[in-house]
């Protein structure tokens, strides 16, 4: 709770000028006296690999599934792990995804909206994340206000789909489906340094991450 609040405090004196912004970020102490520092780091992906580097064979996430009982298991992903099937399924997303200024999704959280938004993070493509609360009215206005130039939508959020489809005319992706026990199974793409840029520098710290409405 004492990081939230430092955080809170934090955002309402940013200011706007981007040098008096940089300074500011440089002078917190979480970016100075943490563990590891974030003004290491350039990026929350740069920060994210690096710490997957470090901490591979720790777990990362907890996520339910099905065994072949049909029962409810609890199974769990390595930095290692999730950070490889991320960055292979960026490489699947790359042709598809790569040349969008922003994307917009909707679907419910769990594992695999996380592996997902890893990857969106990783082929550097800023996110919309639209709560599933939303109408598609709501939806249309709020993809339009961002130029939302895709929009990745779950299943059961196929009438929304529908309707920015119908209004805004966009492109549209269904959630891809993600097999976690196969793909936990695959190498590193032989092209992802090809494909996902790597290279992060300071000018990378005041680039859009995500976006978020409330």
């Amino acid at each position: 709770m004492a990081i939230v609040n430092i955080i809170m405090d934090s955002i309402k004196n940013i200011p706007s000028h981007e040098e008096e912004r940089r300074a500011y970020f440089e002078s917190l102490s979480l970016a100075t006296e943490a563990l590891y520092p974030v003004r290491n780091y350039n990026s929350f992906i740069n920060y994210f690999q690096e710490m997957a580097k470090k901490f591979g064979k720790s777990p990362c996430a907890y996520y339910q599934d099905l065994n072949i009982d049909g029962e409810i298991v609890v199974k769990k992903l390595t930095y290692e792990q999730v950070d490889r099937i991320s960055s292979n399924l960026a490489c699947t997303l790359h042709p598809i995804l790569a040349d969008n200024l922003v994307l917009s999704l909707m679907e419910n959280h769990s594992v695999y909206y996380y592996i997902f938004s890893l990857a969106i993070y990783k082929l550097r493509i800023p996110i919309l994340f639209l709560s599933t609360r939303n109408s598609s009215q709501s939806a249309c206005h709020l993809l339009k206000q961002v130029g939302a130039e895709t929009f990745v939508y779950g299943e059961s959020y196929s009438h929304i789909k529908e309707a920015v489809v119908e209004e805004l005319g966009i492109k549209y992706l269904e959630m891809p489906h993600i097999n976690i026990d196969e793909m936990i199974e695959h190498p590193l793409n032989a092209d992802s340094n090809k494909l996902i840029d790597i290279t992060f520098t300071r000018k990378d710290l005041l680039k859009t991450l995500l976006i978020v409405h409330r």
